[in-house]
């Protein structure tokens, strides 16, 4: 029973059965034999977990029965750094999947790809959790971009003559003029969001005036002409979307928890000057906006109680309990159409009420707030079933009597909220993708990406993955169960750069400089026989446990990059000191480390180092941002040799079967070899587009490159010689992994393929959800690969 996104794809690149391929289909069989039919949980669900105790469904394989056919390799090699050893070259000597390849599992990482769109005259205006801003013209084009140094947590807001609100974490609220000019800026306190996701917006703009809803208990009103403050008053914290109807600015909010009562306050300020028109309270919690229409405001709870509220004076008209017996949270905010309100929940559907009670059901899974126009409803619903491996997501138009008119699959899950505007449905979603369809027919006009270049990448230590994030935190993750909420290291920045698993310490470092050496995961226990599609699921007991604090950290006062590793027999020594340990970029720097934090000594190099050195026969090889290829003493970080090598190198990769040894790694035009000795040239392969990841070297001699024109190829470590040459579905961003004579491969046709080595046929090709733009890396059993979902996959055999 193959699994969804397999592909029958044991051939070469033309089409033919590879011979590797021909044979691991047959081992795969036979453990099929053995093993029988398989069944699992969803492949999209997740063991992360925010409480502290729960259940939990485990998919670990019975390992009684050995495997068949012969005898296995290692399940990992030696793997320290993202580049699998000191010289980067790629290679373990663990396998990947032996057979047709399955979804283990799927955890997530934060990729702060989350964009929050707005509807304006002009065209859609999005945000983007990294402080960038977009306008779209109506056919998908930019207009105008700009970006802030804070982070964005709110979607914008557009006012009628296309002027642009937003706001940012750090409390300054921006308005742009229609074509992209900074209008003004203000600033208010720290901490400006939306607190819940489906409010979309602390924001509200009508007529002249932009109305802001401050979490830390503000109330602001800025002239939208030149942002200066026409009133501010006191509220309660966490107030959700302001709401406007009838001179009136509507604001709920949870209420103080540490208070003990079990009610929330919904609350009028007169829209003209601030001061609070009436204030009533509401049983239950409420998490999200109230919904006006005409003279009435609507309020959800999270236990399922929808009230409307007069706007005058707040006097309730009436309540429903949306479902008595399952009480399910509302969580977008309250939405008046076809003479009812219609509220989305949690895992409970869409439901539309009168005062009378519910009237219609849509089941619909993770509803985004709501949109009305041309007769019908818009709702985003993250469909984890989709057949489609490039969406998880879709937009639902739903009529007035509850039946959906139709539902058009987009790229990602959708983010808060959903906008109607001139015929046109907009959505942004958590892949960094803003999508617009046609109202009537749901077809899809457009689609545009705000994407980052490249991911982070995940390193292999004993039973767990290490991987950094666009956010400020590092995690781990149990290598046989994908959980990342047991051990994870907050740094002070962005963290993409690759760890390092030095003994019995894990090193990160983020963007602001910080470095961190932190225990290992401790609850993540090695898998004892390769990991494999299990063929069945039990329900285990979980506890969370608190994440290890760091043993030290350490400032390096500038933006650190991936770390590359060296042992004392691979770098050497000196006189009273043990040489080796970690190498890292920080800024324009290459800094030696122990793995104790203690800096040995660092190195300006002129431009920034943001990939990992390699490390071999006493020299330390970085590559800057510059195109230069230096190599450093490791002794002492003297410069042995600088040379030139073209626009964006990757990391290097030390050649040790050559005469002398290489130094291979890719650049903007193809894939270069200098000698370790000096930097002469030794060769050049010059290839169809950038090559954006390590080459990858194989014990053969074959160096595996791979660029984003999409070709794949095999190159002799000598001669720089082509062998041989794969076109793959879309542009390859990560460095290929070996294991075992396979080059495992990510591409943007959301592909991951097994390619091999010596022949360049291609094993299998696996569906994966989004592109695959990390790094793969093999152990275990198991390919371990980011996406621009915003995912980590565990791919593995399906003995099935």
């Amino acid at each position: 029973m193959p699994s969804h996104g397999e592909d029958a794809a044991t051939s070469d690149g033309a089409g033919r059965p590879s011979r590797r391929g021909l044979l691991r289909t047959g081992g795969a069989l036979a453990l099929a034999t053995l093993a029988g039919c398989s069944t699992t949980r969803s492949p999209t669900s997740s063991t992360d977990s925010s409480t502290d105790a729960g259940v939990e469904t485990s998919t670990e394989r019975p390992t009684d029965q050995p495997p068949s056919g012969p005898a296995a390799p290692p399940l990992r090699g030696p793997w320290p750094t993202v580049h699998a050893d000191a010289r980067n070259t790629g290679a373990v000597e663990a396998s990947g999947p032996q057979g047709p390849p399955a979804l283990q599992w799927r955890s997530g990482v934060r990729l702060g790809t989350e964009l929050t769109a707005a509807s304006g005259p002009d065209g859609p205006v999005v945000t983007q959790r990294n402080g960038t801003v977009v306008a779209y013209d109506h056919d998908g084009g930019v207009r105008w971009r700009d970006r802030h140094d804070a982070d964005f947590v709110a979607a914008p807001v557009v006012a009628a003559d296309g002027t642009v609100v937003v706001g940012t974490l750090d409390g300054r609220v921006t308005a742009y003029n229609a074509g992209g000019d900074r209008r003004w800026e203000r600033s208010t306190q720290d901490g400006l969001f939306a607190p819940h996701a489906n409010d979309a917006t602390p924001f509200a703009v009508v007529d002249d005036v932009v109305y802001l809803a401050h979490p830390r208990g503000s109330a602001y009103a800025f002239s939208l002409a030149d942002g200066t403050e026409r009133w501010r008053t006191s509220v309660p914290r966490r107030c959700h979307r302001p709401a406007l109807e009838a001179g009136n600015v509507i604001l709920t909010s949870r209420g103080m928890r540490s208070s003990g009562d079990d009610e929330s306050p919904v609350l009028a300020l007169d829209a003209t000057d601030g001061s609070e028109v009436w204030r009533t309270n509401v049983p239950g919690t409420v998490s999200i906006g109230a919904g006006v229409d005409g003279d009435a405001a609507y309020v959800g709870t999270i236990d399922g109680r929808l009230s409307a509220h007069d706007v005058a004076d707040g006097s309730e008209r009436w309540t429903v309990q949306v479902d008595p017996e399952e009480t399910p949270w509302i969580s977008s905010i309250p939405t008046a159409f076809a003479d009812r309100v219609w509220v989305g929940t949690l895992d409970d559907g869409l439901y539309a009420v009168d005062a009378d009670g519910v009237t219609a059901h849509v089941a619909v899974d993770a509803e985004t707030t709501p949109a009305v126009g041309d007769g019908r409803l818009y709702v985003g619903s993250a469909d984890y079933e989709s057949g489609d491996a490039e969406a998880n997501g879709s937009l639902l138009a739903v009529d007035p009597d509850g039946r959906v008119a139709w539902r058009t699959e987009i790229r990602g899950q959708p983010d808060a909220q959903v906008l109607y505007r001139d015929g046109q449905v907009v959505v942004g979603t958590h892949s960094g993708v803003v999508e617009t369809v046609e109202a009537s027919t749901g077809d899809r006009r457009w689609r545009a990406f705000e994407r980052p270049a490249s991911l982070p990448s995940p390193i292999v230590g004993d039973g767990a993955l290490y991987c950094g994030s666009l956010h400020d935190a590092v995690s781990g993750y149990d290598a046989r169960k994908g959980e990342s909420h047991l051990w994870y290291v907050e740094l002070g920045g962005p963290t993409p750069g690759a760890p390092v698993s030095a003994g019995d310490t894990v090193l990160a470092g983020s963007w602001s400089g910080e470095v961190a050496g932190t225990p290992p995961h401790e609850h993540a226990d090695p898998p004892t026989d390769p990991m494999t599609k299990p063929d069945r699921t039990t329900t285990t007991v979980h506890v969370d446990a608190p994440s290890p604090n760091p043993r030290w950290r350490v400032d390096l006062d500038g933006p650190v990059g991936d770390f590359g590793y060296g042992t004392p027999s691979e770098a050497g020594t000196e006189a009273g000191t043990t040489a080796g340990g970690a190498f890292v970029g920080a800024g324009s720097r290459v800094v030696a480390l122990t793995a104790n934090g203690d800096v040995r000594w660092e190195t300006d190099v002129g431009a920034r180092v943001a990939t990992s050195p390699a490390v071999h026969d006493g020299a330390v090889f970085a590559t800057t941002t510059d195109g230069d290829l230096l190599s450093l003493a490791d002794s002492d970080g003297g410069v042995n040799w600088q040379t030139d090598v073209g626009g964006a190198a990757t990391a290097p990769v030390v050649v040790t079967s050559t005469d002398p040894s290489l130094v291979v790694l890719g650049t903007a035009e193809g894939v270069v070899a200098r000698q370790a000795t000096d930097g002469a040239e030794a060769w050049t392969a010059p290839g169809q587009g950038r090559v954006r990841g390590a080459p990858a070297l194989a014990s053969d001699g074959t160096v595996v490159a791979a660029d984003d024109a999409g070709v794949v190829r095999g190159l002799d470590a000598a001669s720089g010689e082509e062998t041989w040459r794969f076109q793959a579905d879309g542009a390859v961003h990560g460095a290929p992994a070996i294991a075992d004579g396979v080059a495992y491969v990510g591409t943007r046709g959301s592909r991951l393929l097994a390619i091999d080595v010596q022949e360049g046929g291609v094993e299998w090709s696996f569906e994966m959800q989004d592109w695959v733009d990390g790094s793969p890396v093999v152990a275990y059993g198991a390919v371990f690969v980011a996406t621009q979902a915003g995912t980590i996959d565990a791919v593995v055999a399906d003995p099935a």
